[in-house]
């Protein structure tokens, strides 16, 4: 799935010492996306490193890791006949 020898070269090319990469909270989309763009080397090693090492999680996984809880939901009947029988499930 992944091409272990190019991951394996993203984490050699800069040996950094295994300090965790905190992102902050940013005041704006657009602050966000500049500094995940100046930090994208370091996080692209971050995330090779993490997938060599296998502490990833499938989306499965993170899935059953995440806190869920039932919600209802109140709609028109009207919008019930917009949709189909097979997308409301009933």
């Amino acid at each position: 799935m992944y091409n272990v020898n190019m991951l394996k070269s993203k984490v050699n090319e800069a040996e950094m010492p295994k300090k965790k990469l905190i992102i902050p909270r940013l005041k704006s989309e657009a602050e966000d996306a500049k500094w995940h763009e100046r930090h994208r080397p370091a996080l692209e090693r971050a995330a090779a490193r993490h997938i060599l090492e296998g502490s990833t999680l499938t989306l499965r996984e993170a899935a059953a890791r995440a806190r869920t809880r039932p919600v209802t939901l109140r709609l028109a009947a009207t919008d019930f006949g917009r949709l189909g029988k097979k997308e409301t499930g009933l």
